[in-house]
């Protein structure tokens, strides 16, 4: 049993690893989703790291919606083999 289990605590070791990562950078983690076909994806609070990590070309926008005369966008944030993402309302 142990051989099918052990890429799944490898995994969960590694979004520990980025957890900690996140939390020490000053982001407010608000949800977690680890997905069988996609990274484990952290949606933070966004804040100023977020305007910053924009502005130094680290982070990309990758979606915008315009819904009830309200547009969003929202960035991500790649991350050791993670990704970061966060919603602004402009």
């Amino acid at each position: 049993m142990k051989k099918y289990t052990q890429p799944i605590q490898q995994e969960l070791e590694n979004v520990n690893k980025a957890l900690d990562t996140v939390i020490n950078m000053g982001f407010v983690v608000l949800h977690l989703e680890i997905g069988k076909h996609s990274r484990p994806t952290f949606t933070v609070v966004s804040t100023g790291i977020c305007k910053k990590l924009v502005e130094l070309g680290k982070a990309a926008r990758f979606s915008d919606d315009h819904r009830d005369g309200k547009h969003t966008v929202k960035y991500q944030y790649p991350l050791d083999n993670c990704r970061v993402v966060w919603k602004e309302t402009l």
